[in-house]
């Protein structure tokens, strides 16, 4: 996941946390369990659509006087393209670093890894 997105947390004299999961994925899309398979999973067109909405939703964000100040993301490719694609959005003011932690990345699902629900169920 990116750490960006929606506000999960925020109280006065506090850190403002928000949290953003990346966009759809192949996997997503066809109802398959990804966990932490990093190798055939990537952004479908609605995936990436989602990405740019985020950085659209950052630069109105920021245009009320907020800015982001960190952003921490997880090693697994689809979370790293949707931060890509947020940065790139006219006017999003992401930072240009990222602190990957491999703390962000998805359980491993093991054996349903790359499996349908409907092959689970069976």
């Amino acid at each position: 996941s990116c750490v960006l997105g929606t506000t999960a947390f925020s109280s006065p004299g506090k850190h403002r946390f928000l949290l953003a999961r990346h966009g759809q994925t192949t996997f997503n899309a066809e109802k398959r369990f990804q966990g932490s398979m990093d190798e055939e999973p990537v952004l479908t067109e609605k995936g990436r659509d989602q990405a740019r909405e985020l950085g659209l939703w950052l630069t109105s964000f920021c245009s009320t006087g907020k800015h982001v100040d960190r952003v921490f993301v997880s090693p697994l490719r689809r979370a790293q393209q949707t931060l890509k694609i947020a940065r790139e959005v006219e006017g999003a003011s992401i930072p240009a670093s990222s602190t990957v932690l491999p703390e962000l990345r998805e359980i491993d699902l093991y054996e349903w890894e790359g499996r349908t629900q409907a092959e689970i169920r069976q």
